[in-house]
């Protein structure tokens, strides 16, 4: 195993962890459901710069199945 490898599983435990701390501290000032909506709007934001980044977001835009699919589970995400 290289340093690196090893410097990017102590950043991706950090950020992991950090992750259920946030949890704690934020859920009783926000609440359950805005939490959960900042953090999937907050992943769909990550993973579309991911895309762009990847020259991938012609493809998404262009598949409109894709499109609804994510607002219909962004709507019924809280209810689980």
């Amino acid at each position: 195993m290289r340093v690196t490898d090893i410097f990017e599983l102590l950043l991706l435990s950090a950020l992991w962890g950090g992750s259920f701390l946030f949890l704690r501290i934020a859920a009783p000032v926000l609440g359950p459901v805005w939490l959960i909506e900042a953090r999937v709007l907050l992943a769909g934001l990550v993973l579309l710069l991911f895309t762009a980044r990847l020259g991938l977001l012609h493809e998404i835009c262009s598949n409109a199945t894709c499109v609804r699919g994510s607002c219909a589970s962004r709507r019924t995400f809280p209810i689980f």
